[in-house]
């Protein structure tokens, strides 16, 4: 009888530890918002929507509207950790660094999308409506930002830019985007696909 239920509990003990093992998690990159945050009409205006189409990968939308032309655009970023997704006197600056002029498209930190717009964004940006539909936008590729982030943290993005590279000028384009880390589960070892 007692060899029974000992052998009862080693089968149910294999048994869930075979359903963990299927049921693994892994930690992807979260988009939270893609917004804008110059208020000013005489900025460069961009919107940006997303969807999320499984395993840590999104479709990005991003409408841009430039009202004047411009010959140069500096990139400068700031990535603050933040406790929530809203800003708060908590948040913690994580680095501050440029990204050079996007009109340099070969050294451009955003060249991957701006191909992928219609018209083509190339300099000098007139005075027009530009458009990217559906681009898929891998997270992963930004994973150095989300080193040492934790579960319960939020990461704040400002992507400003100028016309000048010690941003002497006045700001011409803000974006805003917060993002986090989610545990999501992933396929089994036998490809029978789990939620996510």
């Amino acid at each position: 009888m007692n060899s029974s239920i000992a052998f009862l509990l080693i089968v149910l003990n294999l048994l869930a530890g075979s359903a963990d093992a299927r049921a693994k998690m892994k930690k992807y990159i979260w988009l939270q918002e893609v917004t804008p945050c110059a208020v000013d009409k005489s900025y460069t205006q961009i919107n940006g929507s997303f969807r999320y189409t499984g395993k840590g990968t999104f479709y990005l939308s991003l409408d841009m509207y430039s009202p004047k032309d411009i010959e140069h655009m500096y990139f400068f970023l700031d990535l603050k950790k933040c406790p929530t997704k809203s800003k708060t006197d908590d948040c913690e600056v994580l680095m501050s660094f440029p990204v050079g002029d996007q009109c340099n498209t070969q050294d451009a930190f955003f060249r991957y999308f701006y191909s992928q717009f219609e018209p083509p964004i190339v300099c000098p940006l007139k005075d027009k409506h530009y458009q990217a539909k559906n681009v898929i936008f891998d997270p992963e590729l930004f994973s150095t930002f989300f080193r040492g982030l934790g579960d319960e943290e939020w990461l704040h993005v400002s992507i400003n830019g100028y016309p000048d590279e010690k941003r002497a000028g006045k700001m011409e384009m803000c974006l805003g985007i917060i993002a986090t880390m989610k545990k999501i589960r992933i396929e089994d070892k036998t490809g029978r696909k789990r939620n996510q």
